[in-house]
């Protein structure tokens, strides 16, 4: 599995990551604050033969499940 990693700390994010599920991830600095983190995401993507996902970690804490979430949250 190849995943492309978005954080603020992304060595240890994507170290962590690749040691729980054995994929290899490629770790991006990345915050959600930056214009230009998008672009950066997707030329990591890019930059690999086959992706199979992509995760962003923004360090924002789990305050409920995705669905109970509303947008304005």
């Amino acid at each position: 599995m190849r995943i492309v990693l978005g954080s603020g700390e992304p060595e240890a994010a994507a170290q962590a990551l690749a040691d729980e599920n054995g994929a290899e991830v490629r770790g991006v600095a990345a915050s959600l604050a930056r214009p230009d983190t998008t672009a950066r995401l997707i030329g990591a993507a890019l930059s690999l033969v086959r992706l199979d996902a992509a995760l962003l970690d923004h360090g924002h804490p789990l305050v409920r499940l995705l669905l109970g979430i509303a947008a304005e949250d």
